[in-house]
């Protein structure tokens, strides 16, 4: 089978549900989903910081290799928690993602401004 992106999520999804059940059992889609929001913050902290901050467009508010390293870790926390909710709640989180993909890339916010389908 070649590795594709379907299949990569699908297989994260199913080896973090078995180090789920084994490391956390009593944990479900409440923690995971609380679980996603830490690591946006987390992400959103990062982000903040790395705004440009001066005039000349640098960032006054940290080392940028160490905040791209936070950020980085943040979005990898947030699929794996999205990928213990999905799997809490019964779902794909891969078909999650096409499903949401397929419906987003048809939206044209230059377009359509009010909301990017005919408005």
């Amino acid at each position: 089978m070649s590795l594709t992106y379907e299949n990569t999520i699908a297989r994260i999804q199913g080896e973090r549900a078995v180090w789920s059940r084994h490391n956390f059992p009593n944990a479900g889609a409440k923690e995971h989903a609380l679980g996603v929001c830490e690591e946006a913050g987390e992400l959103a902290h990062a982000v903040l910081k790395l705004a440009p901050g001066t005039a000349d467009g640098h960032s006054i508010r940290g080392d940028k290799a160490a905040l791209l390293d936070e950020a980085a870790d943040a979005l990898g926390d947030l699929l794996i928690y999205a990928c213990g909710v999905a799997t809490d709640l019964g779902l794909s989180l891969s078909d999650c993602v096409n499903a949401a993909w397929d419906e987003v890339k048809e939206r044209d916010w230059i377009k359509y401004p009010t909301n990017g389908k005919d408005k």
